[in-house]
């Protein structure tokens, strides 16, 4: 999913430590787009996603108000086993409430919706700030709040891995309030990875945008992906032995500032998954790449 860390990065160790602590906390997840997508082979894919639901060794996550459109963010699949693990090493739930959450995993295993009725106002509270457990009415208030990594503030930014999705914080006094039925599953930073997901693909849009025709070779997109950043062929080092520039550092191309430095191929299957590209052969230059 992400590139290897540069040794010439450009950026300070503070940063450096926002990056590999982003990408460390990031949910053990992937897009039901992004599983399409590698397979190629749609009806079979539903099919044996339905049997490792139905043996319990696959949960699908459902986010409402985020997986209706083409992009289909909300539509996700996890491991039990990482789901279990994520939920044991939660220092913020206590133990005996841990084992209750997770009885209630292995009973429910085919819907994200979740009894009110269930846990306690308490319990029901450390699991929304825990990033266990949404209101729908929450999640209705930001149907489409912005997806990309800088709709967060730079001042707040370093502290993206302890947040959790909005209005999480007053899930329980809405519940009281509006008498809501039901919450959602979910799982801790579960709104930095969709955020990250949906900036990726923008990305891959945006820079398809700067061909006229809305296609380009695959290698063109790629190039602007990583940005015009220096590399290690051997003009490159004659050119910085000389003191001369070679291109910009990585830590200052989006791909770093805003992304995470997240491989150009992972993005790129993410779009072609959510079928809001499709590659095609150019005949001369290579597999190219264009919008649908």
């Amino acid at each position: 999913m992400f590139s290897d860390l540069p040794q010439r990065a450009g950026m300070n160790s503070t940063r450096i430590a926002e990056v590999l602590n982003f990408r460390r906390a990031l949910p053990p997840i992937v897009s039901v787009a992004h599983v399409h997508m590698l397979l190629n082979a749609p009806t079979k894919v539903e099919r044996e996603i339905v049997e490792l639901v139905d043996s319990a060794r696959v949960r699908k996550l459902f986010i409402p108000g985020r997986g209706f459109d083409s992009a289909g963010l909300g539509d996700c699949l996890i491991l039990v086993q990482d789901w279990e693990d994520t939920v044991r090493s939660s220092s913020s739930v206590k133990d005996d409430l841990k084992e209750k959450f997770l009885e209630l995993l292995r009973k429910n295993t085919k819907t994200s919706a979740v009894a009110a009725g269930i846990f306690t106002p308490e319990e029901t509270s450390s699991l929304v700030r825990a990033g266990f457990l949404v209101s729908p009415s929450s999640l209705a208030k930001h149907p489409s709040f912005d997806t990309s990594p800088t709709s967060i503030p730079a001042s707040r930014r370093s502290h993206a891995l302890n947040i959790v999705l909005p209005g999480q914080e007053i899930a329980v006094s809405d519940q009281r309030k509006s008498g809501i039925s039901s919450m959602f599953l979910s799982i801790p930073n579960l709104g930095p990875y969709l955020r990250l997901v949906g900036a990726a693909r923008t990305q891959i849009m945006t820079l398809l945008k700067k061909s006229r025709s809305g296609e380009a070779p695959l290698t063109l997109i790629r190039d602007r992906w990583d940005g015009a950043v220096e590399s290690e062929v051997y003009y490159n080092v004659s050119k910085r032995a000389r003191g001369e520039s070679a291109g910009v550092l990585p830590g200052k191309t989006k791909k770093w500032k805003e992304l995470y430095g997240m491989n150009f191929r992972w993005a790129l299957e993410e779009a072609l998954g959510s079928g809001l590209i499709e590659l095609f052969d150019t005949g001369s230059v290579g597999p190219g790449v264009r919008r649908v």
